[in-house]
């Protein structure tokens, strides 16, 4: 996870070069982001890599080149993550972080 200095103390996170703190950071700071733009992974994704201001400044996913193709890349890794070519389920996700379906939606948390 990258977590800038301002959103590592945002979280609490004390060492965000501990991996374990890092990545339970980062999950947090996931799960809020989906929180804040209502479940759409796309205007989260762009808030994780280029800031919650950017994307409210702008309605949605900013147009700097970097974030629209991060926010691709990603959801091409995402729907690619099975050999169903569907998002891992939650039998997939089995001895790792909590898995659920919300409202027709697969919602991975570290909780």
């Amino acid at each position: 996870m990258q977590l800038m200095p301002q959103t590592a103390e945002r979280l609490g996170v004390a060492d965000a070069f501990n991996p374990a703190s890092n990545i339970n950071g980062g999950a947090s700071y996931l799960r809020a982001l989906l929180e804040r733009y209502h479940g759409n992974l796309e205007e989260t994704l762009a808030a994780y890599n280029t800031g919650e201001e950017a994307v409210d400044r702008n309605g949605g996913i900013p147009n700097y080149p970097e974030t629209r193709a991060y926010v691709r890349e990603v959801i091409g890794n995402y729907f690619h993550s099975s050999p169903s070519g569907h998002p891992l389920n939650t039998t997939e996700m089995r001895g790792r972080n909590r898995a659920e379906m919300q409202k027709g939606r697969l919602v991975y948390t570290n909780q």
